[in-house]
């Protein structure tokens, strides 16, 4: 099962029910009792683009599978993702820390906790935004990762904004 907060459960098992499945290479099909999850993949290309704003402060999110970078037979799966930060709001923000929880398709969790991304502590005035890209790897080729950063505002006070879920996905392990 993969789990995303926000989302339904995602059953991965093997059916011949082809109305209520998408099939994968490996013969195992994702059930979708979401629609909205089913939506956002985009098979076609395995990236996948979400978007969340808390504390005025939006964050996007968009995957890539790395195939030159992974080995399938190894079960290593490498993915980047890119973000976005966008400051809404009426005062300066700072990105102080991260936290990310990243799950792969047999329910294994990682958390990852760390002080600013790639090296940085960015300040987003009213209007400016930051991007970045980084990466992440599982031994599926399916999963997911959200979490949240803590921020201060030119106030001294503590945001708390959510990093949406979104799909680490190999390309094609959706139809």
């Amino acid at each position: 099962m993969i789990y995303c907060e926000g989302f339904d459960d995602i059953t991965l098992y093997r059916t011949k029910d082809k109305n209520k499945h998408r099939a994968s290479p490996s013969g195992f099909h994702l059930i979708f009792e979401n629609p909205k999850l089913a939506s956002m993949l985009h098979p076609n290309r395995g990236e996948m683009k979400e978007s969340q704003t808390t504390e005025n402060v939006e964050v996007e999110a968009e995957s890539f599978f790395l195939e030159d970078h992974s080995d399938p037979e190894e079960n290593h799966f490498v993915f980047a993702y890119k973000i976005r930060i966008k400051n809404h709001g009426s005062q300066t923000v700072q990105l102080l820390s991260r936290h990310w929880i990243i799950t792969d398709s047999n329910g294994k969790t990682e958390e990852v906790k760390g002080e600013g991304v790639v090296g940085e502590q960015p300040v987003l005035d009213p209007g400016e935004e930051f991007e970045y890209t980084s990466g992440s790897h599982l031994k599926t080729e399916m999963g997911t990762m959200h979490g949240r950063y803590q921020m201060v505002n030119d106030q001294g006070e503590s945001l708390e904004v959510e990093i949406p879920c979104f799909t680490l996905s190999v390309p094609g392990i959706l139809n």
